[in-house]
């Protein structure tokens, strides 16, 4: 399998946590039973919200909550993507848990909890007072985890190979994203695994022998570079919207699309990664709007160079 899934012992051992909590459900309350399944109920309908409240109030008549109980309360948290609240209920999860299913389960949302913290602090206007490249080495070590547990194969595989891309390490990335469609042509990331696919032979084709912006050409680094320090920005001058924008809009979709782009010397976008999207083909559609645009191509003392760039797209948002 992948050199990344041979590191895979490794990562269970670094994942060790304190000894599960024994926890005695048969001395579960009637308050907190009729809680539990409420909420458990509410779960099974998609109203993450309201199955929460009846969940935390279960939480509050448990003692100390059984597996399962913070799991539900992980599962939600992340449904509502809400990665900071699902992070701790995870951690108590994989803490508390014996059976391998469960520690999968625990790791998998812990996993997505972090990979989803570090990748919104990609986005315009974000920071977080947390070491981004540790966030994700432990996501990383986090669905190795799963992988262990499940053969190798799955949704886990793709969750650890945008962990690879957003790490910088291209050649395993294309490797995981090669093997998640390999194992699951019609998976749910299937269209997603491609389009990372893609954006990496993309940001290869603009980058040196070594990583991308190492090597020099006629005295400028090759990039693509970050912009921002002596690196001037590209400049917007045809944006073209996505065809649906007022369809969306009149059936009541607000919110932001942010993608992250590569754009060359002449100002063409040529390759662009969703960062945050909105649902019902969106993103997608607004990412092959977002490759029409063109700029004044960013400059590095006067001359044009190649740069990574965030552009965003609002709908009903000021």
């Amino acid at each position: 399998m992948l050199r990344i899934l041979l590191c895979t012992l490794a990562a269970v051992a670094l994942l060790t946590l304190p000894p599960p909590v024994s926890v005695a459900d048969s001395q579960e309350s009637p308050v907190y039973a009729k809680a539990r399944d409420k909420g458990r109920a509410l779960m099974a309908k998609g109203k993450f919200e309201a199955a929460i409240k009846h969940l935390k109030k279960a939480e509050g008549h448990a003692g100390e909550p059984p597996v399962e109980l913070l799991l539900d309360l992980a599962v939600c948290y992340n449904n509502l993507g809400d990665p900071s609240s699902t992070e701790p209920y995870a951690r108590r999860a994989l803490a508390a848990a014996t059976e391998p299913a469960d520690r999968a389960r625990a790791a998998n949302n812990l996993g997505i909890s972090l990979f989803l913290q570090a990748k919104a602090s990609f986005l315009p206007g974000e920071t977080t007072d947390r070491d981004r490249g540790k966030i994700l080495e432990e996501a990383e070590l986090a669905f190795m985890a799963v992988l262990e547990a499940t053969g190798g194969r799955g949704i886990a595989l793709y969750n650890l190979a945008e962990v690879l891309k957003r790490r910088g390490r291209r050649e395993e990335a294309k490797a995981a994203f090669a093997e998640y469609l390999e194992t699951s042509p019609d998976g749910a990331q299937a269209a997603g695994a491609r389009r990372a696919l893609e954006w990496l032979a993309c940001e290869e084709s603009f980058s040196g022998p070594g990583p991308a912006g190492e090597g020099v050409s006629n005295d400028l680094p090759i990039g693509p570079l970050p912009v921002g320090g002596e690196v001037m920005p590209p400049v917007k001058v045809h944006a073209p919207q996505p065809p649906s924008l007022e369809g969306a809009l009149r059936a009541g979709v607000r919110g932001t699309m942010s993608f992250e782009a590569i754009i060359d010397k002449n100002g063409d976008v040529q390759c662009v990664d969703v960062l945050e999207g909105l649902p019902n083909g969106l993103s997608e559609e607004a990412a092959g709007t977002v490759k029409q645009w063109k700029f004044e191509p960013a400059t590095l003392h006067g001359e044009p160079v190649v740069v990574r760039f965030n552009l965003s797209i609002n709908i009903g948002v000021r």
